[in-house]
């Protein structure tokens, strides 16, 4: 059975190349680049593992993290974070209770890695 995979991120490219990246190895995924279609879609389905771009157009990463790390249904779904702000990845992680954090520009091999590590 494959792991379900949610990515809520806003950029289109990355996106697009994270969700191919994963689906050729073996991961299904839910892509969407808005805080509020995430959302609906954890309402609707528990994901193996989650992972958000901490900007987005309608909220942050950050915020999402939170909610899902202090939500019983949710809390032990493992969150990835990904942002450009290498240097503020140990904050973010202790502010949201992310397991993981990717910077961007990413390395799909490394990426990899992590989900794998974290989704099973």
């Amino acid at each position: 059975m494959n792991k379900t995979i949610f990515l809520l991120e806003d950029d289109p490219d990355i996106s697009d190349i994270l969700a191919y990246v994963l689906d050729n190895n073996g991961y299904r995924v839910k892509a969407t680049g808005r805080v509020s279609d995430f959302c609906s879609d954890i309402e609707q389905q528990r994901p193996d593992l989650i992972i958000l771009d901490v900007m987005l157009p309608d909220g942050n990463g950050i915020d999402v993290c939170h909610k899902i790390k202090h939500e019983n249904k949710w809390k032990n779904i493992p969150v990835i974070m990904m942002s450009a702000a290498y240097s503020a990845k140990d904050n973010i992680c202790k502010d949201c209770g992310a397991d993981g954090f990717i910077s961007k520009p990413f390395d799909i091999n490394h990426l990899l890695q992590r989900v794998q590590a974290l989704a099973n």
